[in-house]
């Protein structure tokens, strides 16, 4: 997720941590005083920062919101074997649940097909809803490409990944001091240049870490699945509707997807369209 305007809101917010396995998983709380929680889950390569004013926006809904970062990003700590399956994830997400009734998952990008696998792992009873914005619902070479675009991980994109930096320290090359577009998810090192705010093994490790699941086997878990899902689609990547139904096997008419550019009015912000659909969908839960 990334801001397209200046509209900040004052908001109250404090740090929260999570021991889940073996790490330590950091985030922000917002505290509405209502008895319901959404989690926001970000995007491979992002940190919990990256949700701007959606999170603000939440919780001026009446919702306690929880952000995260996920293991290996942000503030939180990096997985000690360098391990980083979509199972590692999704049990994270899993044990960060508990501490609440019921929450609704928001996940984007990586974060969606983390809550999509902890439901297809069989901990649906622990969650309320699952939106999910620009994620295929399995984690299959074309969300893995998609999970690296969102990493810089691109012919022509406009940073490099740690992992390909010269001296493998996760500082960029050829000198560059400025940030890139999402300056969110980078931090400046001690010698002035900014640094990736994820463990420079995280591309691989996700390139080899897909589901645990073979397609039958996947398809009979989809079955179990009795939470509502949502899709945001076309933020970032328009991913095809025919994609997402024949993976799912729903017909279009029984899940609710929503395409961001026909929701868009007049000059409004992503970020401000974004949480109107959200917002939408979960006072319908």
């Amino acid at each position: 997720m990334q801001p397209r305007s200046a509209c900040r809101l004052a908001v109250k917010r404090r740090e929260i941590c999570f021991e889940v396995n073996d790490i330590i998983l950091q985030g922000d709380f917002f505290p509405s005083g209502a008895d319901r929680t959404v989690i926001l889950v970000h995007g491979g390569g992002q940190t919990r920062e990256s949700w701007g004013e959606v999170a603000d926006g939440l919780q001026r809904s009446g919702w306690d919101v929880v952000a995260i970062d996920l293991r290996g990003h942000g503030a939180s700590g990096w997985s000690r074997d360098g391990h980083y399956s979509i199972h590692k994830f999704s049990d994270d997400l899993v044990e960060v649940a508990r501490h609440f009734n019921k929450p609704h998952i928001i996940g984007a990008y990586l974060g969606g097909l983390v809550g999509f696998n902890a439901l297809l792992d069989g901990h649906g009873s622990l969650f309320g809803n699952l939106l999910m914005i620009d994620a295929v619902p399995l984690f299959a070479p074309t969300s893995v490409r998609m999970i690296m675009g969102r990493m810089g991980h691109r012919r022509g994109g406009s940073s490099t990944c740690s992992a390909h930096a010269q001296d493998g320290s996760g500082t960029f090359r050829g000198g560059r001091t400025k940030f890139p577009r999402e300056r969110k998810n980078f931090q400046l090192g001690a010698d002035g240049r900014p640094k990736w705010r994820w463990d420079p093994v995280l591309i691989g490790a996700l390139d080899k870490g897909r589901t645990r699941y073979t397609k039958r086997e996947f398809s009979g878990k989809l079955a179990n699945i009795v939470n509502p899902l949502s899709i945001i689609n076309g933020v970032y990547y328009e991913v095809s509707q025919d994609i997402i139904c024949e993976v799912l096997g729903y017909d279009v008419d029984s899940l609710s997807i929503i395409n961001i550019s026909e929701a868009i009015s007049g000059d409004e912000c992503m970020d401000c369209v974004i949480l109107r659909e959200l917002t939408k969908m979960l006072e319908r839960a």
